[in-house]
């Protein structure tokens, strides 16, 4: 009898144990920044480092902007730190996925944050607008980014 028991709280005490750690890893939500050939690391506060792979041009990260557009006229911002040179690039597609055209931003990173803003006219405010800082070449390159926002004008 006395080991049924104890074989019941040691049973019990995994299964709570168990449930905790599956819901604390439920609660941290999914970035909304996706590497490409790169890391992505959330070092808290807004801020974000990038780390590439090298294995191939234009590594790093993209975001894609939620939400549905009322204007053609947006501006994307974003700000950044780190050492060698990045392209911001803004590429637009309709609904479906059919590209329509990029625009791109070659950035010379420093040491120090450095704000970044671009205005972006749409085709049509249904468009779908990714954002993304990649390298030009293949090179191994770390970055650090915050503040990124995709707004209407």
């Amino acid at each position: 009898m006395m080991k049924k028991i104890l074989l019941f709280f040691v049973t019990m005490l995994f299964v709570l144990t168990t449930q905790s750690f599956t819901l604390a890893a439920e609660d941290k939500p999914p970035l909304p920044y996706f590497g490409n050939g790169a890391t992505v690391q959330d070092l808290g506060n807004g801020e974000y480092v990038v780390k590439t792979e090298g294995a191939k041009d234009e590594e790093g990260f993209v975001y894609t902007a939620p939400k549905p557009f009322t204007t053609e006229k947006i501006q994307v911002q974003v700000s950044l730190k780190g050492q060698g040179t990045v392209m911001l690039k803004i590429s637009e597609t309709t609904a479906r996925g059919q590209f329509i055209r990029e625009e791109r931003l070659p950035i010379q990173l420093t040491e120090e944050w450095k704000t970044y803003s671009v205005p972006y006219e749409l085709a049509s405010t249904t468009s779908q607008i990714d954002v993304s800082i990649v390298t030009q070449s293949k090179e191994q390159v770390q970055y650090t980014f915050k503040d990124l926002v995709v707004k209407e004008q």
